[in-house]
């Protein structure tokens, strides 16, 4: 056999030595971008998702709501979580991109108060937040503050608004609220992901740079995921709902404001609106659907791997270990696995890969 036969022949049997003996390919990791808020519980549900599936990699960025769903529109994430439902438009703008809900959040005001002792609880109402908010409340023993907490000894501590400066889902479920109950809200800033916010008002990126915010100035009101707070001294607003009662934010008062999705929602369609308001006895006013959003035309492996991960989320994911154990709450009457593996497979059919042959 002449010199070179033979050196192509090693080549051709080192070749076939590594298609057989090298294992299975590593399967291509999902990036998962978004909402800072849902990060906490992403994380749990990553982590147990990984170690019951060897060999999948999932990466979870906390980019804000809107940069993840556009990075999820663009194909630079898998998966782009977002606090913020996508009306008809949206999507269409979004190049068809499908939402797919997870779980329910609340968004907490929290505050530094160092006099008062953790277990406290401030009645705030839309109007008093939005002056809050505004700078037209300076101190935090304000008359209006007072009145309406008379069994608190509030401090002359200065007010010193934090918000998030990033496109946030959290200031979009914030703002609705203050939009929903202030005339002064509605009128001057609306409903939005980053507003034009008042003069001394400080903005940071990100939940946890807000949280560090918070806690390391005195007299700072802000916004948060439930989620955030956990193991923090910083004091929870009970906030005032549309029947006129003060609620402080937990897991009930949360799983409470799902009742107004109805009976039996459909899925997914049903659970996307907005649950602002707490239109139900006991139920927290300002709570929202946590999503992620697919686009519908990944690779077809690409997209076994995002139903099996969907699967997983809207099943054992939605057990109080996970969703409760990270302050948020559950999904209402989800279909059962068998119909939600049906359904994703409806709704993410993955037909955008085409198997191709050599020549």
């Amino acid at each position: 056999m002449r010199p070179d036969m033979r050196r192509i022949t090693h080549v051709f049997a080192s070749f076939v030595f590594f298609l057989l003996f090298q294992g299975p390919a590593r399967a291509e990791e999902l990036l998962l971008s978004g909402s800072s808020m849902l990060t906490p519980l992403e994380e749990s549900w990553v982590t147990a998702y990984v170690r019951e599936h060897p060999g999948r990699a999932v990466e979870v960025l906390a980019t804000g709501s809107g940069i993840g769903v556009r990075s999820a529109t663009g194909g630079r994430a898998t998966i782009g979580a977002s606090d913020i439902p996508l009306d008809s438009r949206r999507k269409r703008q979004e190049g068809g991109i499908v939402p797919i809900p997870v779980a329910l959040s609340g968004v907490v005001v929290a505050a530094n108060l160092p006099s008062l002792p953790q277990t406290a609880t401030l009645r705030l109402d839309g109007p008093l937040l939005a002056r809050l908010f505004s700078g037209k409340i300076r101190f935090w023993d304000d008359p209006a503050l007072v009145a309406l907490n008379p069994g608190l000894t509030l401090p002359h501590l200065p007010v010193r608004p934090i918000h998030r400066s990033d496109r946030s889902g959290t200031t979009f479920l914030f703002t609705s609220y203050l939009t929903h109950t202030s005339v002064l809200w509605r009128e001057s800033f609306g409903v939005e992901d980053r507003p034009s916010w008042p003069r001394g008002s400080v903005g940071v990126s990100g939940s946890a740079a807000l949280r560090a915010a918070l806690l390391k100035t005195p007299g700072a009101v802000g916004y948060l995921g439930l989620g955030w707070l956990e193991g923090t001294p910083l004091v929870r607003g009970s906030l005032k709902n549309d029947r006129g009662e003060f609620v402080a934010p937990g897991l009930d008062s949360v799983q409470r404001a799902a009742e107004a999705l109805g009976r039996a929602p459909a899925f997914p369609e049903g659970f996307d609106r907005s649950l602002v308001g707490g239109e139900i006895s006991g139920a927290y006013p300002v709570v929202g659907v946590e999503f992620w959003t697919v686009n519908p035309n990944l690779p077809e492996e690409t997209m076994q791997d995002v139903r099996d991960l969907l699967l997983f989320v809207l099943t054992r994911g939605q057990e109080t270990s996970f969703v409760g154990k990270s302050g948020f709450a559950g999904l209402p009457d989800l279909p059962g696995r068998r119909r939600l593996r049906q359904l994703l497979l409806e709704i993410f059919p993955g037909n955008a890969f085409r198997p191709t042959t050599a020549g």
